[in-house]
């Protein structure tokens, strides 16, 4: 019989294209980082500093790397600084030093290791007693704001480290005129008045006080810095130059060091909202914010052997630490370039360490003493060894001054001194 012939057609179809667009899709879809750790407290049990937070309560959360580094650097690079941990848990102790910064930095991260926004948390054991000191911050209103209890709490926290917090402001004669191109000429000519003020309108000591440390900003205006201008500047050009702004402050700091019984504290002016700015001008601000806390603070230090300076950048911080070059946390629905309540809060977190940190390199670094001896009899021999052995094993007295134990001079009285005094002694 004769056999029948069938065709059939075949369509192949290419699952390629299918996978590489899923794949795609895959990859786009998961760029989204978890949220920070949160709630972060801390306790201090002997040397051993207890940090707990809460993990965020993202759905792929893996874990939160923490780090630390023992300067005042806020890095957003989650691998910068010493490791601590990589950890699931929402506690960890580290053993701490006094007198050694500290900043831990926390970051989570999730199953495509995205990090998300750093955590700062910043400490500081101090070495000296700073009760009795008075504190002038001379300011505007973000100024006013920062000190206030229910907005940023610092003239709260101040006291609750022992300081005596006195402010001046509008409609006080030093309060007035704030700007950078100001500064140079209020220290030269109203310096008595900065010393002696106590509280305002315009009061001032009557029994001989004076206040110890000089805290002093300008207000955001600053911020917008119009161009470099030309060297070497004029420290009463009130043109918003960067070489402007550098002539301002190595004019003071030819002040600043004919009073090393002060401490002046130069915080940064708030960065401007980005509509406010240009992104030039707001560079030119970082610049010069960068120059004042490092080279300038670094070469007064170099040119007069002093350590009656400190920086604190208000700036960075608002900025988030360099996420921009504009404020991060502004007021009123984000129009407005004060800092808000949250920003003001940071900065008082981050400020209070900062502080008691400058506060003990002025007081260490101005008074009299004789390296390695520790019990402060005029000689340096082995009853130094037993008093430093004393303190640092058996609980017995500090140094007094506290730098006159710390023998190899690396700022810090430890067992490293004991060696280096015995090979001293004893070669």
């Amino acid at each position: 019989s004769a056999q029948r012939k069938e065709s059939y057609m075949f369509k192949v179809f290419s699952l390629l294209p299918v996978f590489i667009l899923l794949t795609s899709l895959s990859a786009q879809q998961d760029t989204l980082p978890p949220g920070p750790v949160t709630d972060v407290s801390y306790t201090l049990t002997g040397d051993t500093l207890i940090i707990t937070w809460s993990n965020p309560e993202d759905t792929d959360f893996v874990g939160v790397m923490i780090r630390y580094v023992n300067e005042w650097t806020y890095e957003r690079d989650p691998n910068y600084g010493t490791f601590l941990a990589d950890t699931t848990s929402e506690t960890i102790s580290h053993e701490v030093e006094t007198g050694v910064p500290y900043v831990f930095s926390f970051f989570a991260y999730d199953t495509a290791s995205n990090f998300s926004e750093p955590y700062f948390l910043p400490f500081y054991i101090p070495i000296t007693d700073h009760d009795s000191l008075r504190i002038l911050f001379i300011h505007h209103s973000c100024g006013s704001n920062w000190l206030a209890t229910g907005n940023g709490n610092l003239r709260d926290s101040l006291e609750a480290q022992g300081y005596s917090v006195h402010d001046a402001t509008y409609g006080d004669v030093i309060g007035e005129n704030t700007d950078v191109c100001d500064w140079y000429p209020k220290f030269r000519d109203q310096l008595d008045l900065v010393f002696t003020f106590d509280y305002h309108p315009n009061h001032y000591y009557q029994n001989g006080e004076e206040n110890d440390i000089i805290m002093f900003k300008s207000c955001f205006p600053n911020s917008n810095i119009i161009s470099d201008g030309e060297p070497p500047g004029d420290p009463e050009d009130c043109t918003r130059t960067l070489w402007n702004y550098y002539a301002a402050y190595n004019a003071c700091a030819g002040i600043f060091k004919d009073h090393e019984d002060k401490l002046f504290v130069p915080v940064t002016a708030p960065p401007l909202i980005a509509s406010h700015t240009t992104p030039e001008n707001a560079e030119r601000a970082r610049t010069f914010n960068n120059w004042l806390k490092s080279e300038w603070v670094e070469a007064y230090r170099d040119s007069y052997g002093l350590y009656n300076t400190a920086v604190f950048d208000f700036f960075d911080l608002l900025t988030r630490h360099g996420y921009s070059n504009y404020e991060e946390y502004p007021s009123g629905g984000g129009y407005d370039d004060h800092p808000n309540s949250t920003g003001n809060r940071i900065a008082t977190r981050e400020f209070i360490p900062f502080i008691n940190w400058a506060v003990d390199q002025w007081q260490l670094h101005s008074l009299p003493y004789v390296p390695g001896d520790a019990n402060g009899d005029g000689e340096v021999n082995i009853n130094d060894l037993l008093f430093l052995a004393s303190y640092i094993f058996g609980g017995g007295p500090q140094p007094d001054p506290y730098l006159s134990g710390d023998e190899n001079g690396d700022g810090i009285v430890d067992a490293s001194d004991i060696s280096y005094l015995a090979n001293y002694l004893f070669g």
